[in-house]
């Protein structure tokens, strides 16, 4: 991700770019959560990074059962300090979303919410983090 060197052809460093591998996951799956791995030596950004993979799979598991209405709603309810944390903009689009004031039919309001939830969770949290190292 942003590491692969590209080449001059006498053989120097041009820039610096995501190889192919990484290219091609970015265009089929772009909300897909994804890190270097070398930047999870920071813990802020690694806490960050576990969070969006839980709450990426969590609406996935979501999409896999039969749910209405009334689960997204119970879903939404369940992740609302993590999306005030993340983005409180788009927490308040999600509410409106799932408040359904415009009546689109449930698959076209889910898109909306599934697209904007995973853009959300995708954002740093606006927090600092408290991480408590216990030793034994």
């Amino acid at each position: 991700m942003g590491s692969t060197k590209t080449y001059l052809e006498n053989g120097n460093i041009d820039t610096q770019s995501d190889g192919v591998f990484v290219t091609i996951c970015k265009e089929k799956f772009p909300l897909l959560p994804m890190e270097e791995e070398s930047r999870l030596q920071d813990e802020r950004l690694r806490e960050n990074f576990i969070i969006h993979l839980f709450a990426y799979d969590s609406i996935e598991k979501l999409k896999e059962n039969n749910f209405s209405i009334n689960a997204l709603v119970d879903f939404h309810a369940r992740n609302k300090f993590l999306l005030q944390a993340k983005d409180k903009k788009l927490y308040a689009i999600l509410g409106n979303i799932v408040n359904n004031h415009e009546n689109l039919k449930f698959e076209e309001l889910f898109t909306n919410y599934e697209y904007n939830f995973k853009v959300a969770i995708s954002k740093k949290s606006s927090f600092e983090f408290k991480v408590n190292h216990i030793d034994l």
